[in-house]
């Protein structure tokens, strides 16, 4: 991982049945904080799958077909998104983010009073919902919000 990054990464997973690990880094500069994904059987190419611009806390599902990244900078306040990982099974490491749903605090914060939910579609409404009134009532802890989104995911299959 040093070739990879100089700062150690905060958080891996490893999905064994793909060879590929995701990991939070400061790799392309270290103001910025993003989600990477790199392949352990022949490692080169490391992949950004969250926008630059920004600093990322991010949370991958256990089935690592989604991600949750909880971002901002400067200019633009907190946001949550969900991402679905999408791409070719024979080359897994080109996959790209999918926009799934959108959560965006309101300048008065979670508690201030209320925010933004948006979705890529409406079948996904109903989850978005649930995950954004959870969110409310919890401490929106990015690891709460992946629990909920492995469940979600399961029930939708």
């Amino acid at each position: 991982m040093r070739d990879v990054d100089h700062n150690t990464p905060q958080q891996i997973w490893v999905n064994e049945a793909t060879k590929l690990v995701y990991f939070q880094g400061t790799r392309d500069t270290p103001l910025e904080h993003h989600l990477y994904v790199v392949s352990y059987e022949a490692p080169g190419d490391v992949v950004r799958l969250t926008k630059p611009g920004f600093s990322h806390s991010c949370s991958v599902s256990q089935n690592f077909d989604m991600f949750v990244s909880h971002y901002s900078n400067v200019s633009t306040p907190p946001c949550v998104h969900v991402y679905k990982l999408t791409g070719s099974e024979g080359n897994p490491l080109h996959m790209v983010p999918e926009f799934w749903a959108s959560m965006m605090e309101s300048p008065g914060g979670w508690r201030g009073g209320g925010g933004t939910i948006t979705t890529s579609d409406t079948t996904t409404s109903t989850i978005t919902i649930m995950i954004f009134i959870i969110m409310v009532i919890t401490t929106t802890t990015l690891n709460t919000i992946n629990i909920i989104i492995n469940q979600l995911a399961e029930t939708t299959r």
